[in-house]
């Protein structure tokens, strides 16, 4: 039988980071968040959502790789984190397929509307018109509504 030595497999190393990296993840946050901000200040319809998904993941990213040591980590911790944002994904994607066809399924209760605008939410064609939900007039007579 062969003699291993586990003295060390359990030992902890620290991982002592620069000044100068912390900083520059640091400001990479601020400059993303201000990104946030101005994504959602301008208006892009439908693909806000994908851009503050994205904004959102890259910041996760930096503070999981970065500030969780994920860096300097073993590859499986990793592909744990990854395997995570993955199933991520697979219920965000479910969530967006069922807010955009909502509306299809359950007229009367499946359309939204933005209460800073008063516009129908994305992907609906009803408006919040003398006190409930309708369909929007020009949407109820066949036409494409653009």
């Amino acid at each position: 039988m062969s003699h291993h030595d586990h003295n060390d497999d359990y030992h902890v190393r620290p991982h002592i980071s620069s000044t100068k990296q912390n900083l520059a993840v640091l400001f990479g946050l601020f400059i993303l968040t201000g990104l946030t901000v101005g994504a959602y200040r301008i208006h892009l319809g439908d693909a806000n959502l994908a851009v503050a998904v994205i904004i959102a993941t890259v910041k996760a990213s930096l503070v999981c790789y970065y500030f969780m040591h994920l860096k300097y980590e073993k590859a499986f911790n990793t592909l744990f984190f990854l395997g995570s944002l993955l199933f991520l994904l697979i219920f965000l994607g479910y969530t967006a397929n069922d807010t955009e066809y909502r509306a299809d399924v359950d007229p009367d209760w499946g359309a939204r509307v933005d209460r800073r605008r008063g516009d129908p939410a994305a992907g609906t064609g009803a408006a919040f018109l003398e006190g409930e939900f309708s369909p929007i007039p020009t949407l109820q007579e066949g036409e494409s509504g653009e």
